[in-house]
């Protein structure tokens, strides 16, 4: 392999040439079948420009892009996450991608992060040191025509996104840096506006955010993402008056698919605002996957309440926590064999109506005051003090949260 030719070719690309070029020189050199892709599997470039039988190179050169399911293959695979523990190329042969499709990856790094893949088609039999090496040299005169094509093209979307980094990172606190902002931006957000906070397993990659974001894209263009793992932060901006909802199936069926899960942020139009709704979107996320682990979106107005609650009761134990006239109304029917803690129970659901009352516990209506004056003379709690049904609804309220 002759480096130095290999180097000369490659370099005469910078800066105006183009990753398809880059492919076809690579593929003079190296004789075997090469493409790249941005970390979301778009396709950069690809040679030569025919199906090799391979079912997923084939897949990359006819459609431009792998699907969400095939995205997950690979990530459930492993092979996504191998690019973050390598820096130089390397041989994937496992996995249903790559089993049967042997490959050696190289990849395009810009500032230190992962921006793309280069895949070349290889039997592990074939991959020489002589070939990484080369691949080595495609990698890096890439990661140069990638950064030098992002920086020509995307000025706007670089701004757009250090605005966003500002702006969900908390940093902008004033409305006279947001007017700064909005007037040195060709774009800027307007509208109604809602948080989502998503987050995955433990295991889940930067890339597995950039490719739901990719695909969260084709449903809702009107947004800003920020990710700071293991969380992605998206603001949705110039919505609609039903907020993300409208697009909630669509929305839904994505984290599935990703196994991500979503907390949901209440509407609100204000941008110095978006660090409150950062935490109602965080705390719908975190009391939702406690309550309801197999939901994918949580909303914060759903777990607002149950939230509060659990928060001023944390250092408290359940029994410490219980208002006395649970447990005193608990021993008096064991001994009596009454229902007088059924009736307490439906008259803190039922908000003290007597009509739904008596229907539930199946009794005449005459009975419920005397049960009721009943419960108050063995308590000694009145059930017309505002503390005391604030208390037993917190009761009751948590014990419905438990049997759900």
């Amino acid at each position: 392999m002759e480096y130095v030719k290999l180097y000369h070719d490659l370099l005469e690309l910078l800066p105006s040439g183009s990753i398809q070029e880059l492919m076809e020189i690579a593929y003079r050199h190296i004789r075997k079948p090469i493409l790249a892709t941005d970390v979301t599997y778009q396709l950069l470039g690809i040679y030569p420009q025919q199906k090799t039988g391979k079912p997923y190179w084939d897949r990359l050169f006819e459609q431009g892009k792998y699907d969400t399911k095939t995205i997950m293959e690979l990530y459930e695979d492993g092979i996504m996450q191998s690019a973050d523990q390598q820096v130089h190329p390397y041989l994937v042969d496992w996995g249903r991608a790559a089993k049967q499709e042997p490959k050696i990856v190289g990849l395009i790094r810009v500032n230190g992060h992962t921006e793309g893949y280069i895949s070349i088609l290889c039997e592990k039999e074939e991959c020489t040191e002589e070939l990484l090496g080369a691949v080595e040299i495609i990698q890096k005169i890439c990661s140069l025509l990638y950064q030098e094509k992002r920086s020509q093209s995307n000025m706007a979307t670089m701004q757009t996104k250090a605005f966003a980094n500002e702006l969900l990172r908390g940093k902008l606190t004033s409305r006279e840096e947001l007017l700064l902002w909005q007037r040195n931006m060709e774009f800027y957000p307007a509208g109604s506006f809602q948080i989502l906070v998503i987050q995955g397993s433990t295991q889940n990659t930067d890339a597995v955010f950039s490719n739901f974001y990719v695909k969260f894209l084709e449903i809702s263009h009107q947004q800003l993402s920020l990710i700071r793992y293991p969380y992605l932060y998206i603001l949705i901006y110039d919505l609609p008056r039903e907020g993300c909802m409208k697009i909630a199936d669509q929305l839904e069926e994505l984290l599935t698919d990703f196994h991500l899960k979503c907390g949901c942020s209440d509407p609100f139009d204000d941008l110095l605002q978006t660090q409150i709704f950062i935490e109602q979107a965080s705390v719908a996320l975190k009391t939702g996957k406690k309550h309801a682990p197999k939901e994918p979106i949580y909303k914060y107005p759903n777990y607002a309440l149950l939230s509060l609650i659990e928060s001023g009761s944390d250092h408290v134990s359940s029994w410490n926590g219980l208002h006395p006239m649970i447990t005193m109304l608990q021993e008096y029917d064991a001994l009596h064999h009454s229902e007088l803690y059924a009736t307490l129970a439906s008259y803190i659901y039922a908000m003290g109506q007597p009509a739904q009352i008596v229907k539930e516990l199946h009794i005449h209506r005459n009975s419920l005051p005397y049960r009721l004056r009943k419960i108050e003379s063995i308590t000694g709690y009145s059930l017309q003090n505002f503390e005391t049904i604030l208390h037993l609804s917190i009761n009751f309220y948590l014990k419905k949260q438990k049997e759900v």
